[in-house]
């Protein structure tokens, strides 16, 4: 498998991992193919959750074989898109990238027919386009179409040379990677699961890709929810 020996370039798509689907529904799909486009008209994060898409973003997907599924993958891609971005670039759980306490991107990986579908999200278009709530919780590091095209090259590499190193060695040194990039690391947070909801401070993540919170003298592993910074809500 080598990610990206394969490119299709679109203008416009509804979405990159929706595109990356009917391309392996009709049998079309090599291990490794890579969809970029301009702008997509239904982007979709986490949760099916609408994804900003204008013209001038990165919009990013990689088809590859399910041989590689591993509980870390996409803890292991924000290590790759992070290193690829430049040091500058936080990580917070379980999958945005974070730049200047903003979110710059995040990762969407999906299973379907056999193949995981990685999917990257970059805001490279102007800041002028994000507004109202938007603005408060994003950000955006415009990009003309050179300086795009170079980071697509970094992050393939980056993609490459992190999924031979989780499928060789493990996931160890890549957590390792993952926390020293971390977004906020020893703050007190909120974790919603459901109806539910814990409070602790946030201790990274384990090998497994799970949040680690501390909870008084106990420290347990968090597989997914929603976190939220105490500082933030004002809450105590």
């Amino acid at each position: 498998m080598w990610v990206g020996k394969r490119r299709i370039k679109l203008d416009i798509v509804d979405s990159t991992n929706e595109y990356a689907k009917r391309l392996i529904s009709a049998g079309l799909a090599l291990d490794g193919d890579i969809i970029c486009a301009e702008e997509q008209t239904a982007g979709h994060g986490k949760g099916k959750r609408m994804w900003f898409s204008p013209e001038g973003g990165l919009y990013l997907s990689a088809i590859i074989d399910g041989k590689y599924k591993s509980p870390f993958i996409t803890s292991a891609i924000a290590v790759a898109v992070s290193n690829a971005i430049g040091n500058n670039v936080e990580l917070k759980w379980p999958n945005d990238l974070m730049y200047s306490g903003k979110k710059l991107g995040g990762i969407l990986t999906e299973e379907f027919n056999g193949f995981l579908i990685i999917g990257i999200g970059i805001n490279t278009f102007s800041e002028s386009l994000l507004d109202g709530e938007l603005r408060l919780l994003a950000t955006s590091v415009e990009m003309d179409k050179n300086e795009k095209e170079r980071l697509v090259e970094k992050i393939i590499k980056e993609l490459n040379r992190v999924l031979r190193r989780l499928k060789r060695k493990g996931s160890t040194d890549l957590a390792r990677r993952w926390n020293e990039k971390a977004y906020r690391l020893g703050e007190e947070i909120f974790i919603t699961m459901g109806n539910s909801t814990i409070k602790g401070r946030f201790a990274g993540i384990n090998e497994a890709g799970h949040l680690l919170l501390e909870m008084g003298n106990e420290k347990i592993s968090v597989e997914y929810g929603e976190v939220n910074f105490v500082s933030d809500s004002g809450k105590c």
